[in-house]
């Protein structure tokens, strides 16, 4: 694996990590909240100057049906993970107070909102980049390896779709709501969460390979 890759996928999963944290704000409180927080802002820093080169070619070259839904994905995840840190960092008690920001109304009902749509956009940055999914689920994998590893993978997408419903996720993504995952444990919340995001990886993942082995979809309108 060439350093600049290991690298980028080291702070991939650092950055996974931390925003499966954050998002579980029971588990951690608030004064860890923010720390990690603000440590998940420097990772989202670090993966867009690795990924820089992205940018410089970003109105270069044709696109095709897969590069404009990887672009859209891209474009709103950012958006949205921006307005994360931006409400953050008005939200911070501890961290960045001395900021004196003092956070509305406003910015205590966005921020679970973007963090939200940030959850469902990475699943499907992460689905559709491959990257994590590959390691987690190798497209080189053989017999029964191969078969442990796509039960597994159904198995965290059923379990992720039961998560978002009952934790009631489409109101907060229509800032119908407030809180996420009130009264549930902690620790369950956590795998609840994890499950959402690579479940939503996994099914987007297989959903272009499946695509890709179509007749009808030329491999240049599937890939960049």
């Amino acid at each position: 694996m060439a350093p600049k890759l290991y690298v980028k996928l080291s702070v991939d999963a650092l950055m996974t990590v931390l925003f499966l944290l954050c998002l579980n704000y029971p588990l951690i409180r608030n004064l860890p909240h923010e720390i990690l927080g603000t440590f998940l802002a420097l990772c989202i820093l670090s993966h867009n100057v690795l990924n820089w080169s992205w940018y410089q070619h970003l109105f270069a070259g044709k696109y095709t049906l897969f590069r404009s839904v990887l672009t859209t994905v891209n474009v709103l995840l950012l958006a949205m993970m921006a307005g994360m840190i931006i409400s953050g960092i008005m939200l911070s008690h501890e961290v960045f107070s001395f900021l004196h920001l003092d956070g509305s109304f406003q910015a205590r009902r966005l921020h679970p909102f973007f963090a939200c749509w940030s959850l469902l956009l990475m699943g499907l940055h992460l689905g559709l980049n491959g990257g994590l999914i590959k390691l987690l689920f190798p497209p080189q994998a053989q017999g029964t390896v191969k078969r442990l590893a796509y039960a597994a993978g159904v198995l965290c997408t059923l379990y992720g779709l039961y998560a978002f419903i009952r934790l009631g996720l489409a109101d907060k993504l229509l800032l119908q709501s407030l809180h996420v995952g009130r009264g549930t444990n902690s620790w369950v919340l956590l795998a609840d969460y994890t499950a959402i995001l690579f479940g939503l990886a996994f099914i987007t993942y297989q959903a272009v390979q499946w695509l890709s082995a179509k007749p009808r979809f030329k491999q240049e309108d599937l890939h960049a």
